[in-house]
C-alpha cells in the first residue's frame, strides 16, 4: 500500500477501497478528498516510518542493564520529536534526521 493510500484511509475512515486516484465508500460511492491534506499526511506517514525504524535500531541502548549516553538520549529525543512543527509537505521533505550516534 502506498503512503498516499494510507493517508486517504487515515483521513477518511469511510473509505473502504481505492482504485488509482479514486476512493470509494462501502456503497461504492466516490469519496472526494483534499489532495494537499492527503499529500501532507502521506509525507508525515513516510517520515514517521523512517523515524520509527531509526528508533528501533537503537532500542537496545535503552535496556535497563545499560547506561545510555547523553548523546544517545539526545539523538533518540530528536528522533521522537521529528514530526513536531512539520505542517507542510515542503517542511517534511526538507527535514534532515539527526546524525546517527553509535554509543
Amino acid at each position: 500500500m502506498s503512503f498516499k493510500h494510507s493517508a486517504i484511509l487515515k483521513l477518511h475512515t469511510n473509505v473502504v477501497i481505492i482504485r488509482g486516484e479514486n476512493a470509494y465508500d462501502k456503497d461504492n460511492n466516490l469519496v472526494s478528498y483534499d489532495n494537499d491534506a492527503v499529500l501532507l499526511e502521506a509525507s508525515l506517514i513516510e517520515l514517521r516510518q523512517t523515524r520509527n525504524s531509526l528508533l528501533a535500531k537503537t532500542d537496545w541502548t535503552a535496556n535497563s542493564d545499560l547506561v545510555i549516553s547523553d548523546e544517545m538520549k539526545a539523538y533518540r529525543k530528536k528522533l521522537r520529536d521529528a514530526p513536531t512543527g512539520l505542517d507542510t509537505v515542503e517542511k517534511v521533505k526538507a527535514y534532515e534526521f539527526p546524525t546517527e550516534v553509535l554509543k
